[in-house]
């Protein structure tokens, strides 16, 4: 019954959260170090790294690569982190990727949230 209540749909919104968590450390890291000689900002792909979460929704799980997302235990989503080619950090760029990357873990958490007041109604509709 357990496994019932926490569907697929809360493990994608739990790694969904996991990501943009990674996602706004390393772009506070880029940012930090913008003025650091020979620093290249690094990144992870949201879009990449939730493609395989929500592919994998009735299928069993099989990491083909280490930039998939985990399966069960392994949390390592640091190997899915890329380094930019080029130089330098724009800020303007940064800043802007930060306010996105806010907005949609905002999104994310009231998604959570709605799945966990779906959860509520339904314990509280059923003992009446």
């Amino acid at each position: 019954m357990g496994e019932g209540l926490f569907t697929h749909t809360m493990q994608v919104l739990k790694r969904s959260l996991d990501v943009r968590l990674l996602k706004h450390g390393l772009t506070t890291s880029n940012v930090t170090n913008a003025e650091v000689p020979g620093f290249k900002p690094k990144d992870v792909s949201f879009k990449d790294a939730m493609r395989t979460a929500v592919e994998g929704a009735d299928l069993q799980l099989v990491r083909t690569s280490r930039c998939h997302l985990p399966v069960g235990d392994d949390d390592n989503l640091s190997a899915c982190v890329v380094e930019s080619p080029y130089q330098g950090v724009d800020i303007d760029q940064e800043m802007a990727g930060l306010a996105e990357n806010n907005l949609m873990y905002q999104a994310s958490i009231q998604l959570l949230a709605k799945k966990f007041e779906g959860i509520k109604t339904a314990i509280i509709e059923g003992g009446k």
